[in-house]
């Protein structure tokens, strides 16, 4: 090979590269991934899981393909029950625990991740930290060790009061697809998550544990709501 033909393989190697680091692209919006032009394939939201305020999470949404590096707490924000952000409903995650009187009773811990049993192109959620749209939130995306894409952006809101920017932060038309997402943040580190679109859904095995494990959130709730 003469020094022209490596030259010119080497530069169409170098724009190659180029282009798919373009392709993979992180986002912050309002709605998710529907935003980007992606229908999600399902999205998970936590709501009426049967779990108790404050209880650790790790693997108990692994029926549906996803599972959580600990600690992370389910509403652990809100000993009553439901977020206090106004722009959430229902149930999320968060990373600190917390109790009427007591305070912070764990936490809040960063980084934490996201785990998917079957490796995603495109993935959204909904996430607030608290001190007003001041802090910065580092979103790295990663297929096994090898970092995908990586992202900073300003997130934030106060406890009762609506966000100061769009809570909805993803991954869409990445060159490679990822199998964790590691969030972590500065500020106060307080992080409330929520909403988590995925455009893979799990894998043939998986997908009878997600219609019984969602079968039997619907069915818990119509207990609560009878009782």
């Amino acid at each position: 090979m003469n020094r022209n033909t490596f030259s010119l393989l080497a530069i169409s190697a170098l724009t190659i590269s180029g282009i798919s680091s373009m392709q993979a692209s992180s986002f912050n919006n309002n709605i998710g991934l529907s935003g980007v032009g992606m229908t999600p394939a399902y999205t998970l939201t936590f709501d009426s899981a049967g779990l108790a305020t404050n209880a650790i999470i790790g693997n108990q949404f692994a029926f549906a393909g996803v599972t959580f590096s600990t600690p992370l707490f389910y509403d652990g924000n809100s000993a009553g029950g439901g977020c206090k952000f106004n722009d959430f409903s229902g149930d999320c995650l968060t990373n600190y625990a917390s109790a009427p009187g007591s305070g912070i009773i764990q936490g809040p811990t960063t980084p934490f991740s996201i785990f998917f049993a079957t490796p995603q192109a495109f993935a959204a959620f909904a996430l607030v930290t608290d001190n007003n749209g001041v802090n910065n939130t580092t979103l790295s995306a990663f297929l096994g060790n090898t970092l995908v894409e990586s992202a900073v952006f300003t997130t934030g809101s106060s406890v009762g009061q609506a966000s100061t920017v769009a809570n909805y932060f993803g991954f869409y038309n990445t060159a490679g697809s990822f199998n964790r997402i590691t969030i972590s943040t500065t500020g106060a580190n307080l992080a409330i998550f929520d909403n988590l679109q995925v455009s893979n859904i799990p894998e043939p095995g998986t997908i009878g544990m997600l219609a019984l494990g969602l079968g039997g959130v619907v069915a818990f709730a119509r207990r609560r709501r009878i009782s």
